[in-house]
């Protein structure tokens, strides 16, 4: 079913959860590039419930972690330009389609950001794991944040969309 084309302007909440995605990714990249040559060539690629390191690899999987996160930030970025091209849970009408296209566009713009937050916290684990300092940004939370940022936002969308049907 084809959505019609139309044009919703972005709200404030929108342009500041793209900037902090946007300041995010610039981070990441920062990180990358400027750290890079001091990370060890053997880091954790693997981290059990506990946050502890189970899997080793060479650093370059963090250049494979900041390539996939980069491209989702850019994919995400596109996406949210075209709700119209969105599926959505409720039939599109005339008197919901404003609020429809608000929502999923706010959908995708908060997934990018808990993408880039997520991606952020592996990057600064690869680059600052020392094995005297067990790594405290990989305990056994991540696992919580990174299911709660991702699944919040999308159990909030579809009870706001249902209500506004």
């Amino acid at each position: 079913m084809n959505n019609p084309d139309y044009k919703v302007s972005f709200r404030p909440f929108e342009l500041i959860i793209e900037v902090l995605a946007l300041t995010g990714i610039i981070y990441i990249t920062y990180l990358v590039v400027l750290k890079y040559g001091m990370v060890p060539d053997k880091i954790p690629t693997n981290y059990n419930i506990s946050g502890e390191p189970d899997g080793w690899g060479n650093k370059s999987s963090l250049l494979l972690i900041y390539s996939v996160g980069l491209i989702l930030y850019v994919g995400l970025s596109v996406l949210s330009r075209y709700p119209h091209l969105y599926n959505y849970p409720v039939k599109i009408t005339d008197k919901n389609i404003r609020i429809q296209y608000l929502l999923g566009r706010s959908l995708i713009n908060t997934l990018k950001l808990s993408l880039v937050s997520i991606f952020l916290v592996l990057i600064i684990a690869g680059i600052n794991y020392n094995q005297d300092n067990n790594n405290l940004l990989m305990g056994g939370y991540f696992i919580y944040f990174a299911m709660g940022s991702i699944f919040i936002p999308i159990l909030i969308y579809f009870v706001l969309s249902f209500k506004n049907k």
